[in-house]
């Protein structure tokens, strides 16, 4: 009897430690989770000038947790004497904590209005998700955000 529930304990055993990865794989949140199109906006601040939207592709490996993305961004700052709108490349990353690290350098400015000399910087983000549609976070280490995905992304 003592050998029988010692196999019993160990097959059980050997059954949870082969299928916790999977399990974990299963319920972690991946890059197709979500890809899309998003609009990022300043929470709680409703005259902030910082805004922007995101493009997510949808990644061909399904359990992808980094990818490339495009990041549009515009602040507006110093009473209005500096404007600007930048393309960014943004490489998001989520971590196995599950958050979303989106580290962006920018591509080209798209606007540009700098009366006072202070030059625009490229946009991080530190994400987690809200539910479906929405992702809420930090810019920049301290700009509360919020991305919200207007429709499911269609590849």
């Amino acid at each position: 009897m003592l050998n029988f529930i010692r196999l019993t304990l160990t097959t059980c055993i050997a059954w949870c430690l082969l299928s916790a990865p999977a399990a974990a794989q299963d319920q972690g949140l991946t890059i197709n989770d979500i890809s899309g199109n998003w609009r990022i906006d300043v929470i709680d601040r409703p005259n902030d000038d910082f805004k922007g939207t995101a493009t997510i592709p949808r990644s061909p490996d399904e359990d992808a947790t980094t990818i490339m993305a495009e990041t549009i961004t515009e602040d507006k700052c110093c009473n209005g004497k500096n404007h600007a709108r930048v393309l960014q490349d943004s490489e998001i990353t989520i971590t196995e904590s599950g958050e979303i690290l989106v580290k962006s350098k920018i591509v080209k400015y798209l606007l540009r209005k700098e009366e006072i000399d202070l030059a625009y910087s490229a946009d991080d983000f530190v994400l987690r998700w809200e539910d479906s549609n929405t992702l809420i976070g930090k810019a920049n280490g301290w700009t509360p955000v919020r991305w919200v995905r207007d429709r499911d992304f269609v590849s």
